[in-house]
């Protein structure tokens, strides 16, 4: 039989993670953010009611631009690729703009023109044909847009715009030795051959106060320079006192004199670049969240509301901060429900289904108690940092926990040790994964003291040898089994997995597909002959699952960008078979499978995926509730019937089954038909009609289950705008209100 079910959010709902940019609102004080997933938020200056607004798509992480429209309402304008897209309803539906051609490429900035048409200026470096960095503008809020010009630089990071708080002209740096402006509808050199001292990044910004106009570019995201005539010519300031991230630097809206940058850090001037003060040290953070600023800063947005306040927002690796005092001080506004954690993996106590830790990308090793709720849970986070590969020992009670540089941090009593007990560091010279974090694997029974690692050499010399490490007696014990995996491969061990059926079997694959199992507790090994199959990807792990009720059934996933995703073995890896079907070519990151072993399910780049053994199919579970997101981590919890999986940018997400059916398909939901006319079908100039007896929500799925398109409809006759589609065959779905 098939499933159904219903999907919930987990968390963490108080410890949020990367946030890439933002736009306000000055009417609402609404804060406008998209998170490293592509997710827009809506929130407010307060640090309150932050809502997602788009779960179901992804947006590009350089653009967002907010709106007033003359007739009233805020649009909404963001990029995926190069193309741009609006929404007039609050990111319930969207359409994209006019003018732009294709998506190959990337947004560089959008602003807005202080002049009669609220003109917008669109910055953006396209691939579709030679690479180029393009100037386009609207005059209708973004519905449409004219091309203007190519610029000289083609690398993205070579050009850069930016206007002065409501002023009428945008300035844009091309190169390091062109200036230009734009105003009104037209593009006009200001300068040339500047050749300022930088080869392969620039950033200007703009302040205009009392009249007077300051520009300042940023050269290699080190050397600072000044314009007082318009942009005409540039004197060189200072070099920053670090070398900033592509973050670059910015100025107050008031204060030409007063600039910040960031890079792990956020620093302050207030005399020009003449000099820079640290705001703060990025490890304050973790004694005092609510004021210290999180490290990694992703952007740095100065704005005025409504009264005239100047403040500044700084999205970074722990969500968004405000700043009233030009970074003197500043304010976590992401304290709740701003939930962005980008989690390595999770595991939950094997008898306690509330009790999760999860291990995330700089918001450190988490736990909760109230993992039961039905609202997101709140998480605390033990320790700071990038955590992931967790295994427990001592039938959960004990948890292993790795930092990059394969450095192990162990909690004899996970649910309640404040700190770390004991460490180990795994050295080598054939270190997987770079050495950011090795793949390690659960001994086979609940109750053993050890893991398994993936090495690396105890001895820190060459070769990559599977590592046993224990906690026994009040200590770590340490021990390496013969086989160098290096040797027999050509690459390091890349996922590890043992079962409980039999203790002596040990599976391994390398990082070039590679796969190796043990019927003597690693004693010897021997490689599958004539197979190559799915390897992990640069810093993630591939992954192994054997069956915990049939001896010989084995499972490997990993990068199925070309080939299969995921390969079966029915014994025990002397051959393996490929699991073909409707999944897409994506990395799968980790598998589980329900107690009666019916199902297979696989945290995927694309989604959630499940494959039926009955079936023999693979189906995308995801549904209309489901984020999209990159999913990197799965596991069953058998006493909720709970498949609980990790994303990389919206937390931990629950799908609960509450039923096997006979019907083939996945369904979220039983709904009633609806009935809607499509026409033509197929489409022969981008566009269909569809006709609606009500109004209703539409959603197009292409074979392998993506959602790709989402519009809201209203009753009667609608145009849909499908060019952006490749040719071939899609699925239409709707749903009403009731």
């Amino acid at each position: 039989g098939e499933l159904e079910g219903e999907w919930n959010e987990r968390g963490s709902s108080d410890v949020p993670g990367n946030v890439r940019i933002c736009d306000f609102h000055p009417a609402t004080n609404d804060v406008y953010a998209i998170s490293d997933g592509g997710i827009l938020w809506q929130g407010n200056i307060d640090g309150e009611t932050w809502t997602p607004l788009n779960d179901n798509l992804q947006l590009s992480k350089d653009v967002i631009k907010v709106v007033d429209l003359p007739a009233g309402g805020v649009r909404i304008i963001a990029a995926m690729g190069y193309a741009l897209y609006y929404s007039d309803d609050n990111g319930e539906t969207w359409t994209d703009s006019d003018g732009l051609g294709g998506v190959n490429g990337s947004g560089i900035n959008l602003v807005q023109l202080n002049d009669a048409d609220n003109t917008l200026v669109y910055l953006y470096n396209s691939t579709e044909g030679p690479t180029r960095n393009k100037i386009a503008y609207s005059t209708d809020d973004g519905a449409t847009f004219t091309f203007v010009s190519d610029l000289t630089a083609t690398n993205r990071r070579f050009v850069s715009m930016d206007v002065a708080h409501n002023s009428a002209t945008a300035y844009i740096m091309d190169n390091n030795d062109d200036v230009y402006k734009f105003e009104g509808t037209t593009l006009s050199e200001i300068t040339t051959g500047l050749a300022l001292t930088g080869s392969s990044k620039c950033m200007i910004q703009a302040n205009e106060t009392g009249g007077i106009l300051t520009l300042y570019t940023l050269m290699d995201n080190k050397k600072l320079y000044k314009s007082v005539d318009g942009g005409v010519t540039f004197d060189f300031v200072n070099d920053l006192l670090t070398t900033a991230w592509n973050v670059g630097f910015e100025v107050s809206e008031d204060d030409p004199n007063k600039l910040y940058y960031g890079e792990v850090n956020l620093y302050r001037s207030f005399d020009g670049g003449d000099s820079w003060d640290l705001v703060s040290e990025w490890w304050e953070y973790y004694d005092d969240v609510a004021n210290k600023i999180h490290a990694d800063i992703m952007s740095i947005e100065p704005f005025k509301k409504a009264d005239g306040t100047e403040f500044t927002l700084i999205p970074n690796h722990g969500g968004v901060y405000i700043s009233y005092d030009n970074l003197l001080s500043t304010e976590n506004i992401a304290m709740a429900d701003l939930n962005t954690g980008q989690f390595y993996d999770v595991l939950t106590h094997p008898t306690n289904a509330s009790l999760i830790y999860g291990g995330t990308q700089d918001q450190g090793f988490q736990r909760t108690l109230t993992g039961g709720t039905p609202v997101a849970s709140a998480f605390e986070q033990v320790i700071s940092g990038d955590y992931g590969e967790m295994q427990f020992t001592h039938n959960g009670e004990t948890i292993w926990i790795q930092y990059p540089g394969a450095d192990f941090q162990i909690y004899p009593n996970a649910e309640t040790d404040a700190w770390y007990t004991y460490d180990f560091n795994l050295d080598g010279l054939d270190m997987p994964n770079v050495n950011w974090i090795v793949p390690t694997g659960a001994a086979p029974n609940p109750s053993d003291d050890f893991i398994y690692v993936g090495g690396g050499s105890l001895d820190g010399g060459s070769g990559s040898f599977l590592v046993k490490l224990g906690l026994s007696g009040g200590s770590i014990y340490s021990s390496q089994f013969d086989f160098d995996f290096k040797n027999a491969s050509g690459t390091s061990i890349s996922a590890i997995e043992t079962t409980p059926l039999n203790e002596d079997f040990i599976y391994v694959v390398t990082e070039n597909g590679r796969f190796f199992h043990s019927e003597d507790e690693g004693e010897s090994f021997e490689m599958t002959p004539s197979y190559v199959g799915p390897s992990g990807g640069w810093i993630y792990t591939a992954d192994i699952y054997a069956s915990r009720l049939t001896p010989g059934l084995v499972f490997v996933g990993g990068s199925g960008y070309a080939g299969s995703s995921v390969y079966m073995s029915i014994d025990s890896a002397k051959s393996f078979i490929a699991l073909e079907g409707d999944m897409p070519s994506t990395m799968v990151h980790e598998m589980a499978m329900d107690p009666s072993e019916k199902f297979l399910f696989a945290a995927t780049d694309s989604g959630p995926y499940v494959y039926s053994i009955e079936s023999e199919q693979w189906y995308d579970i995801a549904g209309v509730s489901a984020p999209l997101q990159q999913y990197i981590s799965v596991e069953y919890i058998s006493s909720e019937d709970i498949v609980r999986f990790a994303t990389w940018g919206r937390g931990i997400w629950d799908f609960t089954i509450s039923d096997y059916i006979s019907d083939v398909g996945i369904t979220e939901s039983t709904e009633d038909a609806l009935n809607f006319d499509i026409y033509p079908n197929p489409s022969t100039n981008g566009f269909v009609s569809i006709n609606v007896i009500e109004d209703m929500s539409i959603y197009i799925f292409d074979l392998t289950g993506k959602q790709v398109i989402t519009q809201l409809l209203s009753k009667g006759k609608n145009t849909l705008n499908i060019g952006s589609l490749a040719n071939g065959t899609y699925v239409v779905a709707g749903q009403t209100e009731s």
